[in-house]
């Protein structure tokens, strides 16, 4: 061979293996270095709720009383268990923390990587993947890691959750593709395949709710890739068949347990500004918004509040829903034809769609949040890269496209990372974009209220009409030094929204803390009048919140001298909310100061026990009901 040493096939694989992994190395380094521009930001919305007492830890023996989490039915233990790990090892610092995030999205990234490959080589009929497989897993990985959409998961530090339940899946989703690869070559692959569904997709489902699409996901992967790959060899379906029958009974299992969560959720539709039926609707023009900022990522679109978006009160109202319908009508219909022709795009799409199924559907949620797309927004980058790959056009040519790709959307998300820098930053953004945001609006006067920019924080709260927006002048008007007239005070109140959101819901209570504080001239009845029609209206967060307005009204009541319609109520907002152990100890408080000592003992009993672990919280107010009880109250301790 004229003395020239050829590589053997085994080679030229290993070598391209190598490199694919050094670019892949590279590219995720300078992603680590682009997301450290974020990592220094704030804490963000529920933020505060879910992760506040483990970020002001400082008995790390009581880290693991914060095991469960209230924002889902499962608890979600297993992301809990991470954010306990690093509080016990370090401490407050936020940084750290967001760093763990940034660390798992780029240990997904190199999970999607393997994953893609193994998809492109099981469609091409390959027991393994080849260098073209690699080159376009790795254009998958990159291209998905890079796009800047995720940046408000990785740095929105709760989506962790998220994050670990997309890890999870990642896993199960590739152990499944090896363990039905193995089977095809008559090889063993059934304990890969019960990784797949009973560890991985469970740790998932733990890590957060819809983690649970792991098991569809699966089905989509039997249905495009295996069934047409071993069609009439049933003998390689014996472990698929096994698969569909545990897939359907733990489906079963999770149905059960959904509905008996599903039921109540459902009924939280009275606490928000749409019906079922409108969600639905309005989610249609959502998805077309998701699709188009996967697409066409340009900053003005990614504005991370959604708050603005509005419902769609039918097909018509607005004619956008009929169109963004269509959309999705059009774009199922082509995943469903071309399984056949062009099987990596169909999954793609339906991966996608499969992964809006639970958030984007009848749960009466917010409408809109980035962090909805994380591992969505795959399906579309793998669908994306298999048409390019399939394009008769030279692998130059697609590397060039790739990596132009690549350096457009690495810039968007080092922007953005920078916006991520601080919440006035973030909200600045969405208000230059999304005018309408209340969300964005309150936390940007907020900031410019702290600076003393009292008037340029009216001029922005001007700008559009809403309940939240007046709350939050009237707020201003006080601390800035004015006086809150009663005539002004009523106008907000006979002009109240339909529903009170998180927004109105902050105004509503800052207000009655000046009431209470006997500041501004605000007048006890007006405040109480204020409070009464926001009961009467849908609440955000249910009856957690009408409690706090119930707290809020009582203490107020108490302030004018109505002691007995006091006490009542907050023994009414305790008989509605077995969690409000606050009222239960205010309705102690005053029945000791009203001088009934035996009927007081006896409240502050039922709302000690009502406390159970969490009686540190209330420590302060059980002492000074002791303290007015005497010697009457000294056995209560």
């Amino acid at each position: 061979m004229n003395g020239t040493a050829v590589a053997k096939p085994e080679q030229s694989h290993w070598k391209c293996q190598v490199t694919i992994s050094i670019v892949m190395v590279g590219g995720l380094g300078l992603l680590w270095a682009i997301y450290q521009r974020g990592a220094n930001g704030p804490l963000l919305l529920d933020d505060y709720q879910q992760l506040g007492q483990l970020l002001g830890l400082t008995d790390s023996s009581h880290a693991f009383e914060n095991l469960f989490s209230s924002s889902g039915p499962l608890g979600r233990p297993v992301s809990m268990g991470t954010f306990i790990l690093n509080a016990i090892t370090l401490g407050p610092d936020v940084r750290g923390w967001k760093e763990v995030n940034i660390g798992l999205h780029l240990i997904n990234a190199m999970l999607l990587l393997w994953l893609s490959s193994w998809v492109f080589a099981v469609i091409d009929r390959r027991t393994h993947p080849l260098c073209i497989d690699w080159l376009a897993g790795a254009a998958c990985a990159l291209l998905w890691a890079a796009h800047p959409l995720n940046v408000s998961t990785v740095l929105y530090l709760v989506q962790r959750m998220t994050q670990l339940a997309t890890l999870f899946t990642i896993l199960g989703l590739l152990s499944y593709v090896v363990g039905r690869t193995r089977q095809g070559e008559g090889r063993d692959g059934a304990w890969f395949i019960v990784l797949s569904l009973f560890v991985f997709a469970p740790l998932a489902t733990l890590s957060k709710e819809n983690g649970a699409l792991t098991y569809p996901i699966v089905a989509l992967l039997e249905l495009v890739l295996f069934w047409p790959r071993y069609k009439g060899r049933v003998t390689a379906h014996t472990g698929a068949i096994a698969v569909v029958i545990a897939a359907i009974v733990i489906l079963m299992c999770l149905a059960v347990g959904m509905a008996r969560v599903t039921e109540p959720a459902l009924s939280g539709y009275s606490d928000r500004p749409f019906t079922l039926g409108e969600r639905v609707l309005t989610e249609a023009r959502v998805l077309v918004m998701y699709l188009g900022q996967i697409v066409l990522p340009y900053p003005g679109g990614m504005t991370f509040y959604y708050d603005d978006i509005e419902v769609s009160k039918s097909l018509r109202e607005p004619l956008t829903t009929t169109y963004a319908i269509a959309i999705l009508i059009a774009l199922a219909v082509y995943a469903v034809f071309a399984i056949r022709t062009a099987p990596a795009v169909a999954l793609g799409i339906w991966i996608f769609m499969v992964g809006h199924s639970v958030e984007s559907t009848v749960l009466p949620l917010e409408l809109a949040f980035e962090h909805r797309n994380y591992l969505p927004s795959f399906g579309l980058v793998l669908a994306f890269i298999a048409l390019l790959w399939s394009a008769r056009v030279s692998m130059v040519v697609r590397i060039s496209f790739v990596t132009c790709a690549l350096m457009t959307i690495a810039t968007l998300t080092w922007i953005r990372a920078g916006l991520w820098t601080s919440d006035t930053a973030i909200a600045a953004h969405a208000i230059r974009h999304r005018p309408k945001s209340d969300a964005a609006a309150s936390v940007l006067a907020q900031r410019l209220t702290q600076e003393g920019r009292f008037e340029d924080a009216m001029v922005l709260l001007r700008s559009t009409v809403s309940s939240g927006r007046a709350l939050q002048q009237l707020y201003i008007t006080c601390i800035s030094g004015g006086r809150i007239e009663e005539a002004t005070l009523r106008a907000v109140t006979h002009k109240l929204d339909a529903h009170v959101t998180s927004y109105m819901l902050t105004g509503l209570l800052e207000l009655g803390n000046l009431a209470l504080d006997g500041r501004c001239g605000i007048r006890n009845d007006a405040m109480i009048e204020l409070l009464n029609q926001a009961a009467r209206r849908g609440m955000w967060g249910g009856n957690p919140n009408r409690t706090k307005i119930d707290i809020y009204r009582a203490q107020l009541m108490w302030a004018k001298g109505e002691r007995s319609e006091a006490v009542t109520r907050l023994l009414n907002a305790y008989a509605k909310d077995k969690e409000a152990v606050l009222a239960l100890l205010l309705a102690a408080k005053f029945s000791a100061e009203m001088g009934e000592s035996e009927w007081s003992r006896d409240i502050l009993q039922k709302a000690m026990s009502a406390a159970g672990d969490n009686r540190a919280y209330y420590q302060d107010l059980i002492d000074e009901v002791v303290s007015i009880l005497g010697t009457s109250g000294q056995s209560i301790r």
